[in-house]
């Protein structure tokens, strides 16, 4: 419900902005990075490793006065995370070995920025996004032999809405083609828990090209 959400409002601003002259749109592609900042509380029992992100969307753009305008991204994500290990025991809860542990999830990321027209390559901004997560697991990278593991599990102590600020650089290379770099900061706690004390949030950085249409 939240997914369908966050498309009617992008289709919402599309139509309306479709009367302005000279918008633009197109397509882009990004791939990054990003690290989980965790509370002291988490510390000890959180071990995530760098995360690892891949995006697939659309952007949108309404020129403004005074060299800006106004973007509007719409993101499909896929994030993969190391976290940590589990033990495996056996029948008798003796332990026998031990399991690497995988975050994966899927989100949808709607972004509001503003950018300024630094010269006529050059662009940065800022503004606001908002990413749902409609998939998340956990999995076990290994199986051990003879003993049942639970391949996977949901993510439930996961928030599946969450705030995040968007700052974006882009330079235009010509018509047609623009590199965009782009950091994320997570506002909001990705747990969904009512403990204040445990929070975590993640730190992102992509890049990619976006292609316009029009």
């Amino acid at each position: 419900m939240k997914q369908k959400l966050l498309l009617l409002i992008f289709a919402l601003l599309a139509g309306t902005a479709a009367h302005a002259q000279k918008i633009s749109y197109g397509v882009t592609a990004r791939a990054g990075v990003f690290k989980t900042l965790v509370s002291e509380q988490r510390e000890a029992a959180a071990t995530y490793d760098i995360g690892l992100q891949a995006s697939l969307g659309a952007w949108l753009k309404l020129p403004l006065a005074n060299k800006s305008s106004l973007q509007f991204n719409i993101l499909n994500t896929a994030e993969r995370q190391g976290a940590g290990e589990v033990q495996v025991i056996d029948y008798n809860r003796h332990p026998i070995a031990d399991a690497e542990v995988r975050d994966e999830n899927l989100a949808v990321a709607l972004q509001l920025i503003y950018l300024y027209a630094l010269n006529e390559r050059w662009s940065a901004g800022t503004g606001v996004g908002f990413k749902y997560e409609y998939y998340s697991k956990n999995k076990i990278e290994k199986d051990f032999e003879d003993y049942l593991i639970h391949p996977s599990y949901d993510n439930e102590y996961r928030q599946d809405l969450t705030l995040h600020l968007p700052v974006e650089i882009q330079y235009t290379f010509n018509e047609r083609f623009a590199l965009a770099a782009q950091a994320q900061v997570q506002l909001s706690n990705r747990l969904d828990t009512t403990n204040s004390d445990y929070r975590e949030r993640d730190l992102g950085f992509s890049a990619g090209i976006n292609y316009k249409l029009k």
